[in-house]
């Protein structure tokens, strides 16, 4: 498309509240400039900095880091899947990482911002005031341990020349790894469930 009918479809999806467009703007947030000139980028920037004016798509947003659940059970051990091929495992990524990534992505709209990078988005917010340190530091180090294994999972599945995937069986982890993991997790849930930022701007739609 031209320019002018990116910045439109952008600037309709920030100000839809139907999913699709949802989506259409979450990935358009998360643009990555790889190499040359994009002259599309300061003016895709200036619309992310408006979506703050747009409680009822900041509200859709803060939903996606509660749709996903995390891999825990009540009792804080591993929620593995049951049946088919990812039996006795966890996602990784849908359930270890994108639950952070969703919830940076929030508050790095809410505090009108422009960074893509999900470490970047919670120091951004903590620096805002609207994530408290605390819960910044918690979330940065959830995600660190999440991408760290999910890193390790790839690259034995790389050595021994199988298809790769997220599916993480926690048994197959080191004692210390598992640990940190189920940590990881239960550092992540925090943020969502203690935010008042973060549950005023979900508002009653949670």
């Amino acid at each position: 498309m031209t320019k002018t009918e990116w910045l439109d479809e952008l600037r309709n999806s920030v100000a839809s509240t139907d999913r699709s467009h949802l989506v259409r703007a979450a990935i358009c947030t998360d643009f990555r400039q790889l190499a040359g000139d994009l002259e599309l980028v300061p003016a895709l920037q200036e619309v992310f900095a408006t979506a703050n004016r747009h409680p009822a798509f900041l509200r859709r947003v803060a939903r996606t880091a509660t749709e996903l659940s995390l891999p825990l059970t009540f009792r804080g051990s591993f929620a593995v899947e049951r049946r088919g091929a990812a039996a006795g495992k966890i996602d990784i990524k849908a359930g270890g990482m994108k639950p952070i990534t969703n919830l940076a992505r929030f508050y790095a709209l809410r505090g009108g911002g422009t960074s893509v990078a999900t470490l970047e988005r919670l120091h951004r917010a903590e620096g805002y005031g609207e994530l408290p340190a605390h819960a910044a530091e918690a979330l940065r180090d959830a995600f660190d341990v999440t991408w760290r294994v999910r890193l390790e999972h790839h690259a034995t599945q790389r050595e021994a020349g199988v298809e790769v995937d997220d599916l993480v069986d926690p048994d197959d982890l080191p004692a210390l790894a598992r640990e940190e993991l189920r940590d990881a997790l239960r550092q992540s849930a925090q943020p969502r469930t203690s935010s008042k930022v973060f549950f005023q701007a979900a508002g009653d739609g949670l």
